[in-house]
């Protein structure tokens, strides 16, 4: 009989609802109600039947022998529809192990030179909307920002978190010498203007020449040798504005280091008609090269790399 059937007794612990036994093809609703009130409630159950054991229940109910019921295919469409129904509770399953996991997201934005060299890192925890900018590389930083926004467990030596960089191979002059002390400044001053006006501006007519003034002011004034590398990049914004044509990378220009002088100031100026018109974030970097400082009666090698950023300049073609 059908209630000898192994998935009889655990059909209530299956599904908190009945399957709609309707969905197999030659089943109505007398059918489905009568076999419900047999005890099948369930695709399972009804899989694990035979035509004979649904012939028994439906004996009172013309045309329902067990040759129609094997014919019409019940059993292998139940068959069909319990594989689905497993599928769909192994789906649910897991979404409802799942609901303590969660992403965190990140967006990392890197600046980059005809060099290959990054020039400005930038990262923002795209859930809470917080950013954080630097100038250069810095490894460490870039996962104490990701462990810390995203409250990880983790601890942030190297051997934990391994940020997949791409290395570049040592000169025998690298291996000879020791590596360069890191330093990061801030760039005082950014003030953007159009040649001529004596004002700062956000706004500039690209018919104007135009021009950045820059100040920035070291630590310390222990350099006495060296250059410095000042470039201006713009990266476009708004609607339709992404990686494309419209980003801009300047040469930049060269100074000379001052031997112990740690205030700097000067120019950049640019030609009308360079740039396209548009809506920019104006991003300017300072770095040293081939400085060297004194220290315990020695001269060393140090890195200096500086940057500030100035969102919403706009360029514009007068009528």
């Amino acid at each position: 009989m059908v209630s000898n059937s192994p998935l009889m007794s655990s059909a209530s612990d299956i599904h908190d609802a009945f399957d709609d036994l309707k969905r197999i093809k030659g089943i109505g609703a007398g059918v489905e109600t009568r076999l419900n009130q047999a005890g099948i409630l369930s695709f399972a159950q009804m899989a694990a039947s035979t035509p004979e054991e649904i012939s028994g229940i439906l004996a009172d109910m013309i045309g329902m022998s067990p040759q129609k019921i094997n014919d019409q295919d019940w059993i292998g469409q139940a068959k069909q529809f319990s594989a689905e129904v497993e599928a769909d509770d192994a789906i649910n399953i897991s979404a409802s192990s799942s609901d303590q996991q969660h992403y965190e997201t990140f967006s990392v934005k890197l600046l980059v030179d005809d060099d290959k060299q990054v020039r400005r890192t930038n990262i923002v925890h795209v859930q809470k909307g917080e950013e954080e900018n630097w100038a250069g590389w810095d490894e460490q930083r870039l996962i104490a920002f990701v462990v810390e926004h995203a409250a990880l467990t983790v601890t942030t030596s190297k051997t934990t978190l391994q940020m997949n960089v791409e290395s570049v191979p040592a000169t025998q002059a690298d291996i000879l010498s020791p590596p360069a002390e890191i330093t990061h400044f801030d760039i005082e001053t950014v003030n953007v203007r159009e040649v001529g006006n004596r004002g700062t501006s956000n706004i500039i007519a690209t018919e104007q020449d135009w021009s950045i003034q820059l100040k920035w002011i070291l630590p310390d004034n222990e350099l006495i040798s060296g250059n410095w590398q000042v470039k201006a990049y713009l990266e476009s914004m708004g609607p339709g504005n992404g990686v494309d044509d419209n980003e801009y990378a300047f040469p930049g220009i060269s100074l000379p280091i001052i031997p112990n002088k740690n205030s700097y100031s000067d120019e950049l100026n640019f030609n009308a008609g360079d740039i396209a018109p548009g809506i920019y974030w104006l991003v300017v970097t300072i770095t040293s090269e081939n400085a060297m400082k004194q220290q315990t009666g020695k001269l060393v090698p140090v890195y200096l790399t500086g940057f500030a950023e100035k969102s919403m300049l706009q360029f514009y073609k007068r009528q």
